[in-house]
């Protein structure tokens, strides 16, 4: 049960800020293949990495410090040259997530991560998310 629920929360997080990221002027829009590769600490079990496509456009790019859906709360969002870094609070299912993440783009491609601590009824966790995007081509 827990690693259903810590794989759950993962993965909203995840994409929810892949839907919600800005990215400084050295973005280029269009198809971006994405991979994750998630460690957990405590954990027995390695989580293989999963790679998914998205179409991200410009006005997909925008973050601010708000509440938005899953009972999340983004805040702290700050960007740098071609990084942006930020924090979310999220509440769920009787659990809380708190994570902070940074990424930082290069034209056709961005890297960065996502550090995420959850505590449920079955205990505390922390969860640290690799982020690789790559452009593949114009959106779909």
């Amino acid at each position: 049960m827990l690693k259903k629920t810590v794989m759950s929360s993962i993965l909203i997080c995840a994409i929810f800020i892949f839907s919600a990221v800005s990215w400084a002027i050295d973005f280029n829009p269009g198809e971006y293949e994405i991979i994750t590769k998630v460690e957990m600490t405590g954990m027995p079990v390695t989580v293989p990495p999963q790679t998914t496509t998205e179409c991200m456009t410009e006005q997909d790019l925008i973050i601010k410090n708000e509440t938005y859906s899953q009972n999340c709360e983004i805040k702290d969002v700050k960007e740098v040259g071609n990084t942006i870094s930020w924090k979310m609070k999220c509440a769920q299912e009787g659990q809380t997530v708190d994570s902070r993440g940074r990424i930082t783009s290069a034209g056709n491609s961005f890297k960065g991560n996502i550090i995420m601590n959850m505590v449920t009824a079955d205990g505390n966790m922390t969860a640290t998310t690799i982020i690789e995007g790559k452009r593949i081509g114009k959106c779909q």
